[in-house]
Parts: C-alpha cells; sequence; structure tokens
C-alpha cells in the first residue's frame, strides 16, 4: 500500500478527490519579461483548465487549514524530481479560488506513481483540517 493511500486511511482525513492534467514544469510554467516573472501562456491554459474542472465538477471553495496529498502519473519515462510537482497544480488551484492562498497548506504528500496515463495525470486529494492536529 503507498503512502498516500495510507494516509486516506485515516479516520479524520475526508478528502475531495480532483482529477487534473500533468502539469507543465516549472521551467515551461513562469516566463521572465523585463524585470518581471509572470505565468507564461502555457501556464495560463493549464490554470484554465484547472478552473474548468473545479467548476464542471461543482467543487466548493475550502476554508481553514488545508491537507494535501498528489499521485503524479507521469507523462514519459523522463526522470523527474518529485518535490517540483504541486507547485504549478497548487497555484492553478488557488487561481481558480478553491482556496484562497496555498499558504493555508499545511500538509503535503507527493507519490510519483509511475506511468500508466497517455498524458499524464494528477490526482489531488485535498482536506481541511482539524484546528486541534496542527498543535
Amino acid at each position: 500500500m503507498s503512502l498516500v493511500d495510507r494516509i486516506l486511511e485515516i479516520p479524520e482525513v475526508n478528502p475531495r478527490r480532483i482529477v487534473l492534467p500533468y502539469p507543465p514544469s516549472l521551467n515551461t510554467y513562469w516566463r521572465r519579461v523585463g524585470s518581471k516573472v509572470l505565468i507564461s501562456e502555457k501556464g495560463r491554459e493549464y490554470t484554465r483548465s484547472v478552473a474548468l474542472i473545479l467548476i464542471t465538477r461543482n467543487v466548493k471553495r475550502l476554508i481553514g487549514h488545508l491537507g494535501v496529498a498528489i499521485k503524479a502519473y507521469m507523462p514519459d519515462k523522463r526522470q523527474r524530481d518529485v518535490d517540483n510537482i504541486q507547485k504549478v497544480p497548487i497555484d492553478a488551484m488557488e487561481k481558480a479560488g478553491l482556496y484562497d492562498n496555498d499558504n493555508q497548506i499545511k500538509f503535503i504528500a507527493v507519490e510519483a506513481s509511475g506511468v500508466k496515463r497517455p498524458r499524464g495525470e494528477i490526482i489531488v486529494y485535498i482536506w481541511e483540517l482539524e484546528p486541534e492536529r496542527l498543535e
């Protein structure tokens, strides 16, 4: 059983499950224009697709502290740093209005699950943390 599966078995964890496309790399998500750093067209396109998924699935806004567990299915066999996978979808979900600010996330786990999907995808499990769990 994977770590993410074990986390999801904890009784206090009652996550929402959101399937998202595999995110663009951080290198292609941002672009520099003079002294400014902006989200690239590829990044804006990804953010729009995340927003559309959340709207069509009627995913309700989350408040308070949050926990996130991500299973990432890679689009190909290239080596990737698992610690870079969560940044883009977490920012995109914030921009889509799922939560006010990604600083609400107090727990995160990311698991690379190999290549199973044709273009890759990530499955995001997100839940509100009970305040007493943070002490």
